[in-house]
């Protein structure tokens, strides 16, 4: 009997390490989003913290064979639900298709407005009548707020610790 690992086994091995470092680049963004060095260093990590998550969540919801409707997902083996805090598509689809919801404000709001834009601090230091704000981040509340719509960054790096976890003793009992 041959102890060698199937291409399939292989790469759920190799999916669940990757999703160990995209959670760890995470979890290291996200220490950088806290720091708050500058505000071009926060909005960066920002972009680097949510663009990790992404990638976790991409990994989590893929499978070996894509066409095979009994085809392992990842996130099965590994006990995360579909519903998790980091596999939510909508803050990530809305980061990768900016300019469908920035047209969707245009066309509900027009266009004689003030935009805000890498702002940190509450949201209630901005006059936000008449105002969109692109991107802002309270320190505070670990509240970003991206096309006028409030993400807690806290909930999701909570989530994705958990993960990292999760993937961590993965590895650790698997291999």
């Amino acid at each position: 009997m041959s102890n060698q690992k199937t291409k399939k086994d292989f790469w759920l091995e190799m999916s669940i390490r990757e999703i160990w470092t995209q959670s760890h680049f995470a979890i290291l963004a996200y220490r950088n989003i806290v720091a708050g060095l500058n505000t071009d260093a926060v909005f960066s990590s920002i972009e680097s913290f949510l663009s990790h998550t992404a990638n976790v969540s991409k990994i989590l919801q893929s499978k070996y064979d894509k066409d095979d409707k009994t085809s392992v997902v990842v996130n099965n083996v590994l006990g995360v639900a579909t519903n998790h805090v980091v596999c939510s598509r909508d803050l990530r689809d809305k980061l990768e298709h900016y300019y469908n919801p920035l047209k969707d404000w245009i066309n509900l709001y027009g266009t004689n407005i003030n935009v805000y834009d890498n702002n940190i601090g509450p949201k209630s230091a901005i006059n936000q009548n008449n105002s969109l704000l692109v991107r802002h981040y309270d320190k505070d509340t670990k509240m970003f707020t991206f096309i006028d719509q409030d993400y807690d960054l806290g909930l999701l790096e909570k989530g994705v610790i958990e993960i990292n976890k999760i993937a961590d003793n993965w590895v650790i009992q698997n291999t």
